[in-house]
């Protein structure tokens, strides 16, 4: 699957979620962001606001990824800024990974 077409199901989660009230931001990192590699899931980091709203956004998530597997991690803003999460990573914001 194209990283487009995985950032237009996040587009589709995000909307919902939207919807719902649920505020997220979404990051893609790992293996599909190298250009030619193969890669067995895609590694999404969620950066929530309210502890609710992990299942909620869990749940979506899953429900439109029921084709290909996808490990979602969860972590809060703080949680993100403490690890260093994005930097280590790589991350890239699902709005920008489309325009890459």
């Amino acid at each position: 699957m194209e990283l487009e077409n995985i950032a237009g199901i996040i587009f589709t989660a995000k909307a919902t979620l939207d919807r719902k009230g649920v505020n997220a931001d979404f990051y893609i990192f790992g293996s599909i962001l190298t250009k030619g590699a193969l890669y067995s899931d895609v590694d999404i980091l969620v950066i929530y606001h309210k502890d609710d709203d992990v299942q909620i956004i869990r749940y979506i998530l899953n429900d439109l990824f029921y084709k290909i597997p996808v490990d979602l991690c969860f972590m809060t803003r703080q949680e993100e800024r403490e690890l260093k999460f994005i930097m280590r990573t790589n991350a890239i914001n699902i709005d920008r990974a489309v325009a890459t």
